[in-house]
């Protein structure tokens, strides 16, 4: 994976020295260890960044284009964000997110997407069971891989219909969504709830 560490600032279109020593660190959420370097800017790289941002906007050539041109240009940007996924996504996941694990052994029933749940993986369980792990932001494993309990089978994101960063875990059985906490272990930890089984409220998702 690239470096997250970067000794000048983007400005203008071209990577510029910043106008101070001073760095930050890059922190995972995750692991809590550094992973990358930047520079701290200053108000006056921000000044630079906002002058050059409004000469383009003022004076150079967007505001002269036609919508055609306009969809050209943005078609051209998308070509090249799609020619560096895997990249951003592994420099993402640095940044945001830890790996998802397999709650138990076995396939890899479903590996995509399903509209407001984003990137989903479900795995198949003995006993009929299915875990559902939804909002990734990348999935790690193919439909039909065997999975071992505790395996990292995707990475935490956003995807679909999130507010923000998490995982949604759903264990099922016959189209039915269990509360996990009753198929875990027993400790002294565990809460007891009422209404342990309920309808699952994606029992009509688009994949089954």
């Amino acid at each position: 994976m690239r470096s997250l560490s970067y000794d000048d600032l983007f400005i203008a279109g071209r990577w510029q020295a910043p106008s101070t020593t001073r760095r930050l660190s890059v922190i995972s959420p995750h692991t809590e260890e550094p992973i990358g370097e930047v520079p701290d800017a200053a108000p006056e790289d921000v000044d630079r960044a906002i002058a050059a941002a409004r000469e383009a906007f003022d004076n150079g050539p967007w505001p002269r284009l036609s919508p055609f041109e306009r969809i050209e240009k943005i078609e051209k940007l998308a070509a090249v964000y799609a020619g560096h996924l895997d990249e951003m996504a592994d420099l993402i996941t640095a940044e945001m997110g830890s790996q998802i694990l397999a709650a138990a052994p076995g396939t890899v029933l479903y590996s995509g997407w399903i509209r407001a749940y984003g990137y989903v993986v479900k795995v198949q369980h003995t006993g009929d069971f299915i875990t559902l792990y939804a909002h990734n932001l990348k999935n790690l494993v193919e439909e039909g891989e065997e999975v071992e309990a505790g395996q990292a089978i995707a990475v935490v994101g956003r995807s679909g219909h999130a507010s923000g960063p998490h995982l949604h875990f759903e264990v099922r059985r016959h189209g039915k969504a269990f509360n996990p906490l009753h198929l875990l272990e027993q400790t002294d930890q565990t809460p007891v709830l009422e209404g342990d089984v309920a309808a699952s409220s994606s029992d009509t998702d688009s994949h089954e």
